[in-house]
């Protein structure tokens, strides 16, 4: 009896292995890749964190913390407009132009749509005193948005365009 009990147990493990190794031909469902779903929801969660924290510490002044935190959104999402915009940001405040320009410019060739990249290079170059180029975004940043009109005339960046008639033009009477 315990023979063919034995003999039983061997039975139904070599079945089950054998019913195994053929179920690891089978296509897998949906429900198998969850945690990769889940994976991705995460870097989406963690990503969000990132860029979100980023720009609470870039009003507040951190400017290299934030930095960082949008450089770890870009490790992430490499083609994250607002984080490539506000890091050209990070760099412009410091100085660092050309770090800025690079920035700012992929983000313009990222989303050609994108307003905030347009009239931050208007910023910049209006800062480094070339005024046709400063301009020229300007009148970009416009056509997308015209919202962007009152943002430059309150603007003390674009401060050295004041005055200039293609700047007044671009900008528009107040009175409009």
């Amino acid at each position: 009896m315990t023979s063919l009990f034995l003999a039983l147990i061997l039975l139904a493990f070599t079945s089950y292995s054998w019913l195994d190794s053929r179920g690891a031909e089978t296509v897998l469902s949906s429900k198998d890749l969850e945690p990769k779903n889940e994976s991705r929801q995460r870097v989406a969660i963690d990503t969000k964190y990132y860029y979100d924290r980023a720009k609470a510490l870039h009003k507040s002044g951190s400017l290299k913390e934030a930095r960082t935190l949008y450089e770890r959104v870009l490790v992430r999402e490499p083609r994250n407009v607002s984080a490539l915009n506000n890091l050209g940001i990070t760099y412009m405040q410091e100085g660092r132009y050309g770090e800025a320009q690079k920035r700012l410019e992929n983000a313009v060739q990222l989303d050609p749509e994108y307003v905030d990249p347009y009239y931050n290079l208007a910023c910049l170059y209006a800062i480094k005193g070339d005024s046709q180029k400063s301009l020229h975004y300007l009148n970009r940043a416009v056509s997308l948005d015209e919202s962007v009109r009152e943002w430059a005339r309150k603007d003390r960046d674009l401060q050295s365009l004041k005055g200039m008639t293609m700047f007044e033009k671009v900008i528009g009477n107040k009175d409009r």
